[in-house]
């Protein structure tokens, strides 16, 4: 909406249930969309920092055989895999994963509970963790943690059904970068 010759307004920044567009009606719409302007540039700017430390080394090629397209991926899948990498004993980092991983490192999140807050929490505080490790300053933890909830709760809504299937088919997970097979 905000390319458009007369911008539009996306109500979805003041409530989340909603998803159309208006005219803007007030300087308060200009804030708003100000303010999120300013908190999606920050996380572009601290995002990569945070996953992967100073300097990702995350190679391309190690998404030609996975589960997206690289215009396909969103912040809030290479956290989740960045969560089960973590519970694998790997750093977090998104790194794709097989199937198989991803089942096991759902079971080790899950051994302190199966429902689906506590798995939330779960992903929330590894989040929460790495803003320790990476130093990552107040002003930049304030805008991550709205991020950082908001995918928890995206990746924990699709995990928890998977968690308990006996087979996955990789094409149709949506939230966690998957490698797939030769044959995909």
């Amino acid at each position: 909406g905000l390319r458009r010759y007369k911008p539009l307004f996306f109500e979805g920044v003041r409530d989340r249930q909603r998803s159309d567009y208006q005219n803007f009606s007030s300087l308060l719409d200009i804030e708003v969309a100000r303010q999120t302007l300013r908190e999606i540039e920050m996380l572009g700017q601290v995002f990569w920092r945070y996953l992967a430390g100073p300097r990702p080394e995350w190679p391309a090629k190690s998404l030609e055989q996975v589960n997206f397209s690289l215009d396909d991926l969103r912040f809030g899948m290479l956290f989740a895999t960045s969560v089960l990498n973590q519970a694998l004993g790997k750093p977090f980092r998104p790194e794709p994963m097989t199937v198989s991983e991803m089942g096991l490192g759902l079971k080790k999140l899950m051994k302190q509970g199966t429902d689906s807050r506590s798995m939330t929490e779960r992903f929330i505080g590894a989040g929460h963790r790495q803003f320790d490790r990476m130093g990552v300053k107040k002003a930049e933890q304030k805008i991550l943690k709205q991020f950082i909830k908001s995918w928890s709760l995206a990746a924990v809504e699709e995990l928890d059904v998977l968690y308990t299937q006996d087979s996955i088919n990789p094409q149709w997970v949506g939230g966690v970068l998957l490698k797939l097979p030769e044959s995909c």
